[in-house]
């Protein structure tokens, strides 16, 4: 298995973000397809839900509380438990008004 590719069956997405609004969108976007999915709130939340829930994926927020995402995000990078992870990180909000 190459770093670009999934493994094959379920997969398992971690949702980060701290806006419950862009959480259930993306959960109900992901409904469609074969995964386990799990949220987190915070960047403390997202580090300690990977190393329980081990995703395959993270769908991290970049602006949240205790942690950024960049901060997030160099940890799991720099971990070589976590550094196979691959991680999208989000710049935007679904419900940002004009």
């Amino acid at each position: 298995m190459s770093d670009s590719t999934l493994p094959e069956g379920t997969h398992r997405i971690l949702i980060a973000d701290d806006n419950v609004a862009n959480r259930e969108l993306l959960e109900a976007y992901l409904a469609e397809i074969d995964c386990e999915i799990e949220t987190s709130v915070d960047g403390q939340d997202t580090l300690d839900k990977i190393a329980s829930f081990e995703p395959d994926v993270v769908l991290l927020d970049v602006m949240m509380p205790k942690l950024s995402g960049f901060e997030v995000c160099k940890q799991i990078k720099d971990n070589p438990d976590t550094s196979h992870v691959m991680v999208f990180v989000d710049v935007s909000n679904a419900f940002a008004m004009p």
